[in-house]
């Protein structure tokens, strides 16, 4: 069977939209959205009617009949925690994001794009792998303050995604697999996969390594003085851990590609860039943990995963775990696109919320 599948997804300030047959993207766009226009939007539902005429726009410019589209398959918002995977979108889901009830963020627009189509091509509206599934086992979950407990929030559509496709690359299903997975990006998240659940995971914003912009975890006692130190608001500290922090604090660089470079004749920042892949491979190690050692594969995914250099320094620390299986890159749109699909085709059953 050939499906398609129109696939939106959501930025704060883009809309990505591609139309699959099957696995195949037969097209995907990414539309900037200038400020101005945002900002015009008074709610929810006239920025629902802003990125639905978008799409439209696109979809009509592509001759994508949507009335031969087989599903309409959307990034999901902050939803509850609920188990990994695909989703068909109901009125209580819109609800809570209509409330914002469990967090504010630009992909909880997408859902209501899809069910719009869904009523009018009368065809399933779906989401896969929202960025709120909680798989996590109870002891992953404790701290030592009873207080404060984990929870997951991190780069679960993708993790999922290059976990599924690795189970293919072994000859296995992903529910037979297990995996400890590391996104690398602007965000670094690594997850323990046991046998079709993430029972474990680092958050960018939580803990886990540094990364470009991204402070990572630091030593409690520490972050607690610099808190209270008065040289910061609530604010300010949380922007500058999730924005201002990593790679950036010490250099005042983002750009990736260029502090590589820059690193062949810098010793500091190739020492950088050795301390952050020293944080990733420990974090592998880690999630090996969960796993009691007994792994399928590591698999390095995410934007950072194209660079040699630093795939290799992560595959010296952590490379006697297991092999190693590298996807650079990013597959939010193919995992929408996959997880509407086995639903389609009957390899999964779609869940309700």
């Amino acid at each position: 069977m050939i499906y398609r599948i129109i696939v939106i997804n959501p930025g704060s300030t883009t809309t990505k939209v591609a139309l699959f047959e099957n696995e195949r993207p037969l097209f995907k766009v990414t539309v900037d959205h200038s400020l101005a226009d945002l900002q015009a939007c008074k709610n929810v539902q006239e920025e629902v009617n802003l990125r639905y005429k978008v799409i439209k726009k696109i979809t009509d410019e592509h001759n994508c009949d949507l009335a031969t589209v087989d599903a309409f398959a959307s990034r999901g918002g902050f939803l509850r925690p609920v188990e990994g995977g695909t989703y068909l979108i109901c009125d209580q889901m819109l609800a809570d994001l209509t409330a914002e009830r469990y967090g504010r963020h630009s992909s909880n627009i997408g859902p209501f794009i899809a069910r719009r189509l869904s009523y009018a091509y009368g065809k399933p509206a779906l989401i896969t792998n929202p960025v709120s599934v909680d798989e996590y086992e109870e002891w992953a979950k404790i701290t030592g303050l009873p207080e404060i407990t984990r929870t997951p929030t991190f780069h679960v559509l993708n993790q999922k995604e290059v976990a599924y496709r690795a189970a293919r690359q072994i000859g296995k299903r992903y529910d037979e697999c297990r995996f400890v997975v590391a996104h690398l990006g602007g965000g670094m998240s690594v997850g323990a996969h046991e046998y079709g659940r993430i029972i474990d995971s680092t958050s960018p914003n939580q803990d886990g390594a540094f990364s470009i912009t991204r402070s990572g975890v630091l030593p409690a006692m520490k972050l607690v003085s610099l808190c209270y130190s008065g040289k910061y608001t609530w604010e300010e500290i949380k922007a500058l851990l999730a924005n201002s922090a990593g790679i950036y604090a010490h250099t005042g660089e983002t750009n990736f590609i260029l502090l590589e470079e820059r690193a062949k004749s810098d010793d500091k920042i190739r020492l950088l860039l050795e301390a952050m892949a020293y944080r990733i491979a420990f974090n592998i190690c880690a999630h090996a943990a969960a796993l009691c050692g007994d792994i399928d594969a590591v698999i390095l995914t995410g934007g950072i995963a194209h660079s040699k250099y630093m795939v290799s320094q992560i595959q010296k620390r952590s490379g006697f775990l297991a092999p190693f299986l590298i996807f650079p890159g990013e597959f939010e749109m193919e995992g929408l696109a996959s997880g509407a699909i086995r639903v389609l085709s009957g390899l999964e059953m779609a869940k309700y919320y």
